[in-house]
Parts: structure tokens; C-alpha cells; sequence
């Protein structure tokens, strides 16, 4: 099962559903608003949601990534620490790293 984030995405084909290829309009925010680490309730758009909530909407909360890649130029610094505070658990993560 593959999940691409991509809040500029354009529908997927049905060949490419049959193959469990999802494209889903959306990219990560963090759940944290600054130093102090405190949950930032303000973030939650449409086209961005925290990791803890992607993981619940796509059923995944308690489940094994075994590769989660990451590129969305620059939110990797910002949500990062969201990887390691959910209820699933990553083996192996790709990120491609931006200046910001």
C-alpha cells in the first residue's frame, strides 16, 4: 500500500487504485507550536493535517510503516518530531532535506 501527500495532486486512475497507489490532497503540518513543544491546534487545514491525524484518517494507528518518504520542502523541520510521538511505528525513513 503506497499513500503519496500531495496537496496539489491530481486524482489518481483507476489502474493506479487497483495497484494500491493512493494520491491524498494533503501535506503534513506539526502537531507542536514552537519551542515549548505545546499541540498546535491552529494548523489543521485542508490541505495540511499533522502525521498523528494522517494516520488515523487512513486507518493506519497502530500499524508498521516499513519505508515512509518524505520531500515537502521544508515541512521535514517542522514535523519531524511528530514521527516519533504517533501510534504507528516506522522502520525506515527517507527525507529529502531543504533549507528553510
Amino acid at each position: 500500500e503506497i499513500h503519496i501527500l500531495d496537496p496539489n495532486a491530481k486524482s489518481a486512475s483507476a489502474a493506479t487504485e487497483r495497484k494500491n497507489i493512493h494520491f491524498n490532497k494533503w501535506c503534513f503540518v506539526s502537531s507542536f507550536s514552537g519551542e515549548g513543544q505545546t499541540f498546535n491546534t491552529d494548523s489543521h487545514t485542508d490541505k495540511h493535517k499533522t502525521f498523528q491525524d494522517t494516520v488515523a484518517m487512513l486507518s493506519h494507528t497502530n500499524h508498521i510503516i516499513d519505508v515512509m518518504a518524505v520531500d515537502c520542502n521544508g515541512c521535514e523541520w517542522k514535523a519531524y518530531n511528530d514521527w516519533f510521538h504517533s501510534r504507528v511505528r516506522i522502520n525506515q525513513i527517507l527525507v529529502e532535506v531543504h533549507r528553510s
